[in-house]
């Protein structure tokens, strides 16, 4: 009977001495909190940054580059059509 409650005290004080578990796992909890609380509001506000421009960009500059593309593509077209008539009288000339 003695021999049980010695070995119990012996894996006790084993316990105590080398079983690291629960004092690393208050640790890491505590720095997971204190990472969560100190990285989680900066993360919010720069989504919430991105989400605001990209919000604007869609509203705002999509329809303007999509008109100066329009307008644009326009001019293109009617200088190749001038380009292509100069370079048929051209060769019509040699």
């Amino acid at each position: 009977m003695n021999y049980l409650v010695f070995n119990a005290d012996i894996l006790e004080v084993h316990a105590r001495l080398f079983d690291h578990r629960p004092i690393l796992q208050g640790h890491l909890k505590a720095f997971i909190k204190e990472f969560e609380e100190k990285r989680g509001n900066h993360e919010t506000e720069c989504l919430k940054k991105i989400q605001s421009c990209v919000a604007d960009v869609k509203d705002k500059y999509l329809v303007e580059t999509a008109t100066a593309l329009d307008t644009f593509l326009a001019n293109i077209q009617a200088k190749s059509t001038y380009l292509t008539l100069i370079v048929g009288c051209l060769g019509l000339l040699h």
